[in-house]
């Protein structure tokens, strides 16, 4: 390589690079894998430049250099400018990693940490994490689960399984959410209901509301609550039924956003651990209804699943629980208790 060749790509560089205007200082570790992309289109470069000489003339290398650079400097800009906070880390259990971009590896993702556009996040083999997205919406990863921000209000599940809850009540703009997967596209018209990759097609299981899936063939299906589907990767649909409290949502409790009891009445309560829980909240008689909205609660139940929650709190109050089938019974506690 000749000096003048040298001395020319570094000034095509510096002016491309000057022209994008001055920007937020990036991380020094960053910085450096820039500039080895930057070497190595630069080098790239050089080397076709030469060729085309010989061949075309310099005419058509001026022109491979000017789209070099101008990838070149995009590439940076993508890099250095801050990406859209969409989502807020809300719970982590186990291994959880998150990785923005290709040149950063795969760093620990921490509660309350910020989930930005193009992030993409995965949860080891004992790893769980919730995010808290706009609209009051909580989305959860099982076990070794991928999934990628790709904008705010839609979501790539790559691997593994998810969960949607968007609140009790009507889902207002929550609808705007879409889950994109290798067999379709998933929106819910409801609120409740998780989604699970296979080697040969997606299963989703609504727990309460609805969800419409735009399969890649171009069909629309539709399943309602109390309903699941396999959609398989030539669009073959299979139903089934699952209750709200079947084994297999019981993995969506323990990464549950928290709930504040302090100052909060028993009632109150048992309507977010019975919701979590797939359950209908059933007072045995008047005096137990009474003693629920009455007595207020103090204290905290933080890191605790809600049937952990349950068994702490409720011997406090004078009342107990019992779970029989999709209900949640509460009594008055007796002397005998």
């Amino acid at each position: 390589m000749s000096s003048d060749d040298h001395n020319e790509g570094e000034r095509d560089i510096i002016d491309v690079l000057r022209s994008a205007g001055r920007r937020r200082e990036p991380p020094p570790e960053l910085m450096q894998s820039v500039r080895f992309a930057v070497e190595m289109e630069w080098r790239a470069a050089v080397t076709r430049r030469r060729r085309l000489r010989r061949s075309v003339g310099m005419g058509v290398s001026v022109a491979a250099a000017i789209v070099v650079a101008a990838a070149v400097a995009w590439t940076y800009r993508a890099l250095v400018s801050p990406a859209e906070e969409v989502a807020n880390v809300s719970l982590v259990s186990g291994s959880v990693r998150a990785r923005v971009g290709v040149f950063t590896g795969w760093q620990p993702l921490a509660a309350h940490a910020p989930v930005r556009v193009h992030e993409r996040l995965a949860t080891g083999p004992q790893g769980r994490a919730a995010l808290s997205l706009p609209h009051d919406v909580s989305l959860r990863l099982d076990h070794d689960t991928r999934v990628r921000i790709e904008a705010s209000g839609r979501i790539t599940l790559e691997a593994g399984a998810v969960y949607v809850d968007a609140g009790p009540g009507p889902a207002r703009g929550s609808r705007g959410l879409q889950i994109a997967t290798p067999f379709g596209i998933l929106r819910h018209v409801g609120t409740q209901y998780q989604a699970r990759l296979g080697a040969t097609g997606v299963r989703v299981a609504v727990r309460e509301g609805a969800i419409e899936l735009d399969t890649s063939g171009g069909a629309r299906q539709r399943a309602n609550a109390g309903e699941q589907m396999l959609v398989s990767s030539t669009g073959v649909v299979s139903r089934s039924a699952i209750s709200p409290y079947d084994e297999s949502w019981s993995w969506t409790s323990t990464v549950a956003p928290g709930f504040s009891i302090d100052g909060h009445t028993v009632s109150e309560f048992l309507a977010w651990a019975a919701r979590e829980l797939g359950r209908d909240v059933v007072f045995a008689d008047r005096a137990a209804e009474s003693e629920a909205s009455r007595v207020r609660l103090s204290g905290s139940i933080a890191g605790l699943t809600p049937s952990d929650a349950l068994a702490a709190v409720l011997p406090t109050t004078g009342l107990r629980s019992e779970l029989r089938g999709g209900k949640m019974l509460i009594s008055v506690s007796t002397a005998a208790d």
